[in-house]
């Protein structure tokens, strides 16, 4: 029955698919000789209007026996079920719902059927009992202990008695308590708080199993808290113990960040090679009683066997560049000995790994020195890449202690500089305000007006960035590539200083740079030398007495940057621009100058005014001036004013 109404049905559809043309099909056909494709929707949309308004019968009845159909399968199935019980807890199980997969809801759900919240509460602590067997006792206690022990108002007293009950309680079973995520915090303040009896024998029970420690989520805790409370020689056994363990461990989650803080903060210099030495060759046992300190070293040691320390060194530095290890100082130091002593096509390889994980290298010393020998020996497709990297973390690789040199090693050897201006200067730039208030920002953005000048960068500077004058991808002429970085930040430098050219002038660090700054500015500085005079001449000196804000003509670092000003006026009224001893005289309150010799420091500006002046600004300055000898012989004591009575007369 059921299979002939399913025939119906079917016919029904077949015959409601059959639409009748349409007027606006009949014109189309008209005029183009082709039938009109009937969409899918519209026809779709005909059935549903077709079944609303024309209700079938048929259709009906065949629906009807479907659901009965349906009815008497299901009344057979649970009949089979109730009769043959194994069949359905196989099906059960088969669909994840069975007694194997329901052990944890099982509990709650025996937690959750407790009555009252006593009742709850005594199931939990038999299931706790049940775990924990004979540490039970001890882990309540020790907790109750802990709670005042950690306390800030318990004094020190009453800490050491807690900690001397605290060991007497714990004695014999430190190790079963430092793997658990509560008992563990509570050994850790038995380090921290208490006496060097109580620390030395718990470093007595867990000696043999600081590398297990290590690795584990909460017991690495307590291994730090040793390592910060411990003796001297304590701290030299943990470090001894990790001795032919640490490339293994620097690639596990927990015991990486023990190994990075043994490297760098406990370690001894001896140990500290012994521990690269694992990097260099698995049999670095056979080199510890040689005086092996660098890889260069060992590479003169075992000449032999270059080529397989080389690759050796590669093999575990490539397994190192995907994960979060990249960042640890001792990493960066093997990477930095591999680059300085492998060949180009070693060097080629590893750039390719490392060339958009850079940025987390930036923080160390040695870090910003493998992404600056990356630069120097990378391709232009390479550079372009590590370029883009940077992205977003512009700012903070300048503020960085480390990173900036990264920085300055790209703007002196990349030749693309339209790919620095808009990959790296216009983010810098975007914030120089933040840039320049800090120590190693403001030498990223004087290294775009005075690079490499031994005036503002020390020697160390210097020397690092001549490494990569030897770059064979650098082809550019280095004076050409400067004048091109500079004329991109130019503007923006100049807006600061504008904006900020009340305290710029007291900013010696920065505002020292100033004087240059007018010069390769050329023509275009002379609206920022009025300025400056401006600034200077603002307001009339007057003596301060204590913590007070000095007049810039006796603060130290202002009087020197307008004494550098000065300095360059004679040349700049040679090639015919605005000086800064013209400015002072061309000024509304140019008379404001005749108030500075009742200051020493003013006296000498005054002298070097007179000097840097042509003729024509000698005669001003003296005529300003005239009114006020009086005053000078009066302060003869100034050796300022001795000096400015000759240059008077």
């Amino acid at each position: 029955m059921t299979k002939l109404a399913k025939k119906d049905v079917n016919l029904v559809k077949s015959e409601k698919n059959k639409t009748v043309p349409t007027k606006k099909e009949n014109k189309y056909e008209n005029l183009t000789g082709k039938k009109r494709k009937y969409s899918e929707n519209n026809e779709n949309k005909e059935i549903k209007k077709n079944k609303k308004d024309k209700p079938d019968m048929l259709e009906k009845a065949a629906r009807a026996e479907i659901s009965e159909d349906k009815e008497n399968k299901k009344t057979k199935l649970n009949k089979t079920l109730k009769s043959k019980g194994s069949i359905g807890e196989k099906a059960k199980l088969k669909n994840g719902k069975g007694t194997k997969f329901n052990n944890k809801d099982k509990k709650k759900n025996s937690v959750a059927a407790a009555s009252t919240p006593a009742e709850r509460k005594e199931l939990l602590k038999k299931r706790k009992q049940k775990k924990l067997a004979d540490n039970y006792e001890i882990t309540i206690n020790m907790k109750k202990i802990w709670e005042t022990l950690r306390k800030s108002d318990t004094t020190d007293e009453t800490k050491k008695k807690l900690c001397s009950s605290l060991y007497e309680q714990v004695k014999g079973r430190i190790k079963q308590l430092s793997f658990a995520h509560d008992t563990t915090r509570v050994i850790e303040c038995l380090v921290q708080y208490g006496t060097e009896k109580n620390r030395e024998s718990v470093f007595q029970e867990l000696k043999d199993d600081f590398i297990e420690m290590a690795k584990e989520k909460y017991a690495r805790f307590l291994l730090k808290k040793i390592l910060v409370y411990g003796t001297k020689e304590q701290k030299e056994t943990i470090v001894n113990s990790f001795t032919g363990q640490v490339t293994k461990l620097i690639k596990h989650s927990y015991a990486c960040q023990i190994v990075e803080s043994l490297f760098n903060e406990y370690a001894s210099h001896k140990q500290r090679n012994k521990m690269l030495m694992e990097f260099y060759d698995p049999t670095f046992a056979l080199l510890h009683n040689q005086t092996c300190e660098s890889l260069s070293a060992v590479l003169e040691a075992q000449q032999y066997s270059k080529e397989t320390i080389l690759n050796n060194i590669k093999q575990i530095l490539t397994t190192c560049v995907d994960k979060t290890i990249l960042m640890f100082s001792i990493i960066h130091r093997v990477f930095l000995e591999f680059f300085k002593n492998c060949d180009q096509k070693q060097k080629t390889e590893m750039i390719e790994l490392l060339s958009e994980q850079l940025i987390h290298m930036v923080h160390t010393r040695d870090g910003a020195s493998v992404a600056m020998q990356c630069i120097w020996n990378s391709s232009a497709k390479e550079r372009k890449k590590i370029i883009k990297s940077m992205k977003s973390f512009v700012v903070k690789i300048a503020l960085e202690e480390h990173g900036h040199m990264i920085l300055l090693a790209i703007f002196d050897s990349v030749d693309d500089t339209k790919l620095i201006s808009k990959g790296i200067l216009d983010e810098l730039l975007r914030s120089i305000d933040q840039v320049i208030e800090n120590d190693y920002g403001r030498k990223v953005i004087s290294y775009l007006i005075a690079p490499r000048d031994s005036r503002f960068f020390i020697k160390d500077y210097v020397n690092r960035l001549e490494q990569g004058d030897s770059s064979e991808t650098s082809k550019k002429d280095p004076e050409k590539r400067r004048v091109e970085l500079f004329d991109h930040s130019k503007s923006h430098i100049l807006a600061y200083i504008k904006k900020h050219i009340d305290s710029i002038l007291f900013n010696g660090s920065f505002g020292i740079l100033i004087p240059l700054f007018l010069e390769k500015l050329g023509s275009e500085g002379d609206d920022l030398t009025k300025s400056l005079a401006d600034s200077i001449l603002q307001q009339a000196y007057e003596p301060v007495n204590g913590s007070d804000k000095k007049h810039c003509v006796e603060e130290s670092a202002s009087h020197f940057i307008i004494k550098k000003l000065l300095a360059t006026s004679l040349g700049k009224e040679n090639k015919s621009l605005l000086s800064m001893s013209a400015a002072i005289l061309q000024n509304d309150r140019a008379e404001n100058i005749t108030s500075w010799i009742d200051c020493n420091r003013g006296c000498f500006l005054l002298v070097n005014l007179i000097e840097t002046s042509n003729e024509k600004n000698k005669a001003e300055i003296k005529k300003l001036l005239k009114s006020s000898e009086k005053d000078l012989k009066q302060k003869i004591n100034f050796q300022g004013a001795k000096l400015l009575l000759e240059k008077l007369k």
